[in-house]
């Protein structure tokens, strides 16, 4: 039934990240967003939940991101965005490949 379809929030979110990130802002609220919709966008992103919490790393565009949501107490989520670097150097540096930015 298309009621009960879920809404797809994930380019959205992914939008907003970018934006919080490009301002130096870090934390902003997404009242139309909500604890257990984050849990679902962070499903495949190598997933933290906890009670009140949810974190994860997803790529967006090129680059590598932490995200996590907090629900906020009147409306929606706090959603907290933190940039990595480049998510091909980032897989780099963990397999240990030469050539990455911060090898040492």
């Amino acid at each position: 039934m298309f009621w009960k379809r879920k809404k797809d929030h994930s380019a959205t979110i992914e939008k907003i990240a970018l934006s919080l990130v490009d301002s130096g802002q870090k934390t902003g609220v997404l009242p139309f967003l909500s604890l257990k919709e984050a849990t679902d966008y962070a499903k495949d992103k190598s997933p933290l939940c906890a009670p009140g919490f949810v974190q994860c790393h997803a790529i967006i565009g090129d680059g590598y991101y932490n995200l996590e949501f907090k629900p906020h107490p009147k409306e929606g989520v706090y959603m907290s965005a933190f940039y990595y670097g480049k998510a091909s150097e980032i897989g780099d540096m963990a397999r240990g490949v030469k050539g990455s930015s911060d090898w040492k």
